[in-house]
């Protein structure tokens, strides 16, 4: 394992981490205001079995990219600049075939990347396209309350308070939870096109796909994942949603901390028939 600077296309330099391995790459995707360093145990997972990653934080997480203002970071630069720098990345340091996987916000983003066309696959891990109409009602009242009544509240700022909120281990730029407010109160999330954002290379993903969801996962539901699915019509989708047993939550983080260790054997073996 070492840590390494990884450089954007843009001259902006992140912080990485490479684990080594010989049986391909798998760059990890974080989640929104999620570091790197909580991927570890999961990545020290695939390097047991043989696949190599890099782990990255992106552009204003936990002091990535500092040479960037935060109001000048914007959010879907977290996909076309810093997502595409970790693959190539895994392209010159790992070789092999380069999967990704993407959790939560991580899953959202791969068709921003110029490069993602060249993936061998993708894994989806609590992602989906999280508009409130597609939530229960307990859940979509919390949803609404962060992003109609929280947000404007706390993000006056040039950071805004993640961590004390309880939405995340690290605080982010308020343009990123702006903009990530933006997306969600959006039937098509930041396929919309009032939001301006290129998502063409979406439809150019024609890879196998693996898509993780939890019953218990609060930040995401069936119909909210599906409405993602459909955003990616070249894949090979296969879905697993679990309805974890009782005494055994898996919640939206719960999959890469070390319960979710069951689940790992079957990633890794689908990662197998896919290189």
């Amino acid at each position: 394992m070492t840590d390494v600077p990884m450089r954007c296309e843009d001259g902006v330099t992140l912080n990485a981490t490479l684990r080594p391995g010989e049986r391909g790459a798998v760059v990890i995707g974080s989640a929104l205001g999620v570091p790197r360093r909580f991927y570890g145990r999961f990545a020290d997972a695939l390097a047991a079995r043989g696949y190599g990653s890099v782990t990255f934080d992106y552009r204003g997480v936990d002091g990535s990219g500092p040479e960037v203002a935060p109001g000048e970071i914007a959010l879907e630069h977290w996909g076309s600049r810093d997502l595409d720098a970790a693959l190539r990345l895994a392209r010159s340091e790992l070789g092999g075939p380069v999967f990704l996987v993407g959790h939560s916000l991580g899953g959202q983003l791969p068709g921003l990347a110029p490069t993602s066309d060249e993936l061998a696959g993708i894994v989806l891990v609590g992602s989906c396209a999280p508009h409130p109409s597609r939530y229960p009602w307990r859940n979509r009242v919390r949803i609404e309350l962060m992003w109609r009544v929280l947000v404007p509240l706390f993000a006056r700022g040039p950071t805004f308070p993640t961590s004390r909120l309880g939405l995340g281990s690290s605080d982010l730029p308020t343009t990123v939870i702006r903009t990530w407010r933006d997306w969600g109160l959006s039937r098509d999330y930041l396929f919309d096109p009032r939001h301006g954002v290129d998502t063409t290379g979406f439809a150019k993903l024609v890879v196998p796909m693996l898509s993780w969801s939890f019953a218990d996962d609060s930040f995401t539901s069936r119909e909210a994942v599906d409405a993602l699915h459909s955003h990616y019509p070249g894949v090979t989708l296969t879905h697993r949603h679990v309805t974890p047993p009782p005494g055994a939550a898996m919640g939206h983080f719960g999959y890469f901390r070390a319960r979710g260790a069951p689940f790992w054997a079957e990633t890794v073996e689908w990662l197998d028939a896919a290189s």
